[in-house]
């Protein structure tokens, strides 16, 4: 690659495939993808603005974040030992009533740390336990995220998706910042 502006253009295009696999394969694989796409970058001979792959990634969650689809849900921050939260909502554009399941991943650090399981979970309000999520025709149910951080949580962010048995080819990243123990909130 000789960093010509043809070369940047495509990389940007190729932002949109990799952010494509990602939604595909989930974020436990985010870093194999990001590795894999820049891995297939040649480098750029002479002085460049990057220092090195995790700049060129920042590039391209950059690239990508300015898309119309790249929401996310930012949890409120919590320090170990407090559960935090928040609700979503599940629509139902259809004609007929659609039974659903919400799902929360593993919440990863970019250590490779993750919240126990169970840590995080999705619950619809309004509905007894273990039945099932029915959302009416043209209506919307509301659904509690809450994440209890571990005592001995270290500080840092942790990222996860919530997933809908309703919408199988999206997911909603989750971004949770873990702040140390004792520091004070907003």
């Amino acid at each position: 690659m000789n960093g010509t502006a043809a070369d940047v253009s495509r990389l940007a295009r190729s932002a949109l495939g990799m952010a494509g696999q990602v939604q595909a394969l989930g974020l436990a694989t985010a870093a194999a993808v990001a590795d894999r796409w820049l891995g297939a970058l040649d480098p750029a001979p002479g002085p460049t603005t990057h220092a090195g792959p995790a700049d060129r990634w920042g590039d391209l969650l950059g690239a990508v974040a300015t898309t119309p689809t790249a929401d996310r849900l930012v949890l409120p921050a919590a320090a170990p030992g407090n559960i935090t939260g928040a609700e979503l909502w599940v629509h139902n554009p259809t004609a007929r009533p659609v039974e659903v399941e919400v799902h929360v991943g593993p919440l990863t650090s970019s250590t490779g740390g993750t919240l126990p399981t169970g840590a995080a979970r999705a619950m619809p309000v309004g509905v007894a336990p273990r039945a099932p999520l029915v959302v009416a025709p043209g209506g919307a149910a509301r659904v509690r995220l809450e994440v209890a951080v571990p005592e001995g949580t270290p500080a840092g962010h942790l990222h996860g998706v919530v997933t809908c048995s309703a919408t199988p080819r999206q997911a909603l990243p989750v971004v949770l910042e873990v702040r140390a123990a004792g520091e004070a909130g907003p």
